[in-house]
C-alpha cells in the first residue's frame, strides 16, 4: 500500500535528494528552473560568477496530491 504524502513533506523530501544529488555530482548547489531552455541562460550567469564550480539543474515540478 502507498501511503500519501502531503505536501510539505513531498517537498522537504525532494530539496534533500536533489541536494544530495548534487553532492554526490561535487556541484556546488541544485538549481530549480521553470524550463529546460533556462538551463543555457543560468549557466551562462553562474560560469561567470563562479568559474570553476559546477551545479546541478532542475527541471522537474511534478506533485500530484
Amino acid at each position: 500500500m502507498i501511503k500519501k504524502m502531503n505536501k510539505d513533506t513531498y517537498y522537504k523530501k525532494l530539496a534533500l535528494d536533489h541536494r544530495n544529488g548534487a553532492k554526490m555530482k561535487k556541484c556546488m548547489a541544485a538549481i530549480h528552473l521553470e524550463a529546460d531552455y533556462d538551463k543555457v541562460f543560468w549557466q551562462n550567469i553562474f560560469k561567470h560568477f563562479f568559474p570553476g564550480y559546477a551545479f546541478h539543474f532542475i527541471f522537474q515540478n511534478n506533485f500530484n496530491n
